[in-house]
């Protein structure tokens, strides 16, 4: 690339990472609606409540008691609704118009904390190219948009600190308020920031003034929605009965009792913390990986979570004494402790993946820069760990996932005649799994009735021959 195309990338580079990541979701969404997927949702989804909320404060109707929903999502998709004229389709394309901004608020981010522009371009495009991110951002869920707000909160809070303006420090505070009115358990991440007080470099740089504005901002979009709930339902929390609503989906069996309920809490937090850590988008309503097979454009966001934990982690322990990666460490770990106590669904994960990007980019600048100046034994133990923590956390998602979720992708396959990816997905089912025989009658059913018989045929025999050998070698070794 010549020095002159540098300098133009470099200088337009923020339209050209918004453009491409609003043009990947937006062909995302195009290839989802061609496979009918992305539908409006149905009956028991909190995707429909949200959504239907939302269409009810278009005609005046404000949420009754009993919703346990975030006032500031169901608003927002009510200022969608307006602008789309209800057209899901438009919908969920404004939404990503927004979320295309994550990539360039972490590229900004980067920026500040002075990683360099490679650097900074690099945490952009790792965003770019996270899959589960750019498809959760098409749902009708509040992941990304939180992440935007989360990211925000982080440049924020750092561009207040270099420039020591109480208005930034404010706008940071609000932007921390959108994350708690979005998700409830941002509460205490919101003290997270000082603990960057402990350092006396940081300390002799903060001003009360500055505390004050920004748990003002906080204060200022808090407040007036406590005052409406107790208003109108006497109470003062956030969204009335949420968090017994989320205790008991949680930890139903404990959560009539606190003693049981943190028991329950407690125990729950360590294998959340290794889902936290590991490659499976554990799924909830949205399954990254059925998707992505029924999808192919899907197929080059190629990341896994994993990549992001392992190299944030490694770069922690090696450069433990830089503040810019500490302050955004502290920023994953406190709002992770926070997301603990529940199922660590990978949309759960989603909020943390900008902050991530930063610390992945800046450990692969600055293990080009160790060997580079020759600095191979922190190199060495940066590669190490990194490779130890990335081995140890990749598990195999196709043998995690349900056999529900894949029939139903192996049938909306069979029906749409993509046969060889059929086949590839029923053979790496077990031969002897009742659903994988029923899928392949199926298959052969489809393709005699397209006009196949002689691929059928030669499937047929196939299978036969295989679980004709399977049945012999389960013989052999009952008699052994």
């Amino acid at each position: 690339m010549s020095v002159k195309t540098q300098k133009i990338l470099n200088k337009n580079f923020t339209v050209i990472i918004y453009l491409f990541s609003l043009l990947c979701t937006l062909l995302m969404l195009y290839y989802a609606r061609v496979y009918g997927l992305l539908p409006r949702p149905t009956v028991g989804m909190d995707q429909l409540t949200m959504l239907e909320a939302g269409e009810n404060l278009s005609q005046g109707k404000f949420p009754d008691a009993g919703y346990m929903y975030s006032y500031l999502y169901t608003f927002f998709l009510y200022i969608l609704n307006l602008l789309s004229s209800g057209n899901l389709v438009a919908i969920r394309a404004l939404q990503a118009v927004l979320c295309a901004f994550v990539p360039v608020v972490v590229y900004k981010l980067c920026i500040r904390l002075r990683f360099g522009i490679t650097g900074s371009q690099l945490a952009a495009l790792l965003y770019c190219f996270y899959g589960p991110a750019m498809l959760i951002s098409l749902s009708l869920l509040r992941a990304t948009p939180l992440a935007l707000c989360f990211v925000l909160v982080a440049y924020y809070l750092l561009k207040a600190f270099m420039k020591k303006k109480n208005m930034l420090y404010f706008t940071a505070g609000i932007f921390m308020a959108a994350c708690i009115l979005l998700r409830e358990n941002f509460i205490p991440v919101a003290a997270a920031p000082f603990v960057m007080l402990f350092y006396p470099t940081v300390r002799k740089h903060i001003k009360k003034s500055f505390i004050l504005y920004y748990i003002g901002g906080i204060a200022a979009l808090l407040f007036p929605v406590i005052i409406y709930n107790v208003v109108m339902f006497n109470s003062i929390s956030l969204v009335p009965g949420h968090w017994q609503n989320v205790m008991g989906a949680y930890h139903s069996e404990a959560a009539s009792e606190t003693s049981k309920t943190a028991t329950s809490i407690l125990s729950n937090m360590p294998m959340q913390a290794i889902n936290y850590l590991c490659s499976y988008e554990i799924p909830n309503s949205l399954s990254f990986y059925s998707h992505r097979e029924i999808i192919e454009f899907l197929k080059i966001f190629i990341i896994p979570f994993n990549l992001f934990t392992a190299l944030s982690l490694s770069v922690l322990c090696v450069r433990f004494r830089n503040k810019a990666l500490i302050f955004t460490g502290l920023l994953i770990a406190a709002y992770t402790a926070s997301m603990l106590p529940f199922t660590m669904f990978y949309r759960f994960r989603i909020p943390t993946v900008p902050l991530l990007c930063c610390l992945s980019a800046a450990a692969v600048i600055m293990l080009i820069k160790d060997f580079s100046l020759k600095k191979y034994t922190r190199a060495s133990i940066f590669i190490v760990l990194f490779m130890g923590l990335f081995i140890a956390t990749r598990l195999d998602s196709y043998a995690l996932r349900s056999i529900g979720e894949k029939r139903g992708v192996i049938v909306l396959l069979i029906s749409d005649k993509r046969y060889n990816d059929a086949v590839r997905l029923i053979e790496k089912m077990p031969i002897d799994d009742k659903t994988a025989i029923r899928l392949k009658i199926h298959l052969l059913k489809s393709l005699s009735k397209n006009d196949e018989k002689e691929r059928a045929g030669e499937l047929h025999r196939k299978w036969l021959k295989l679980h004709k050998e399977h049945a012999e070698s389960g013989a052999a070794s009952q008699v052994k």
